[in-house]
């Protein structure tokens, strides 16, 4: 998980606690509070603490479910995935 004045990268491994957690420290500063704050809001939301501390972004993105909170979410902020073997 790194961030910048212009981007934040999240890795596929990353548990969604973690992220929700950085989302909302990140937002305090003005220039990342508009893309992080929706992120830490929606997964305020997504399932229990417990489910959050264990499920990762990856595994929520290739499940394609149609119902997925993060792909609707990233794709609204024009997010680009890496992928590599």
């Amino acid at each position: 998980f790194t961030a910048g004045s212009d981007k934040v990268v999240f890795g596929a491994c990353t548990p969604l606690s973690k992220i929700q957690h950085e989302c909302g420290e990140l937002s305090k500063d003005p220039s990342l509070s508009r893309t992080l704050m929706p992120i830490h809001d929606m997964l305020r939301w997504f399932a229990s603490s417990q489910i959050r501390n264990v499920a990762c972004l990856g595994g929520n993105l290739v499940t394609a479910s149609p119902i997925s909170d993060m792909n609707p979410l990233l794709a609204s902020m024009g997010a680009k995935l890496i992928l590599s073997r």
